[in-house]
């Protein structure tokens, strides 16, 4: 709720953006997900994205389009705003005698699985790609086809 009011209180100072609710989103979405892996206040990176905005050949589009990581270098000038984290372990659980543990890599998700010393490892590109593997399998496994 604390970002969500910082957003709102820095929109006040860019009206002249026009900025959606959706675009509000997507800003909210970049800062916490930026946030997670950078050295940089909410506060900055609010500010940054917006002054990135207001440069009329930039879209909220081209703000979804770049990774993190490429936002990050267009903030800041600083190797040090970014954390040294290269992983993130998302959750850990044991499911079926299987000792698993999701993990985010940047934009990436790997899924690893272990049971009797044999790891499986799963890949995803992005969080969508995971979901559409889980909703293939969940169809496949009742008989269903995929159109």
């Amino acid at each position: 709720l604390l970002l969500i009011h910082e957003i709102e209180n820095k929109l006040e100072e860019y009206e002249d953006l026009e900025l959606s609710i959706a675009d509000e989103e997507t800003i909210f979405e970049k800062v916490k997900t930026v946030s997670e892996i950078s050295n940089i206040k909410d506060t900055e990176i609010i500010t940054k994205i917006l002054d990135i905005l207001v440069c009329r050949d930039i879209t909220i589009q081209d703000i979804i389009d770049i990774t993190d990581n490429e936002l990050i270098e267009l903030i800041t000038n600083n190797a040090n705003d970014l954390k040294n984290e290269q992983y993130k372990i998302l959750r850990e659980f044991v499911y079926n005698g299987f000792y698993c543990v999701l993990v985010r890599d940047n934009e990436k998700y790997i899924l690893i699985y272990d049971k009797n010393d044999i790891s499986h490892v799963e890949i995803f590109e992005t969080f969508e790609d995971m979901l559409c593997t889980i909703i293939d399998n969940k169809l496949s496994s009742k008989g269903e086809n995929i159109v």
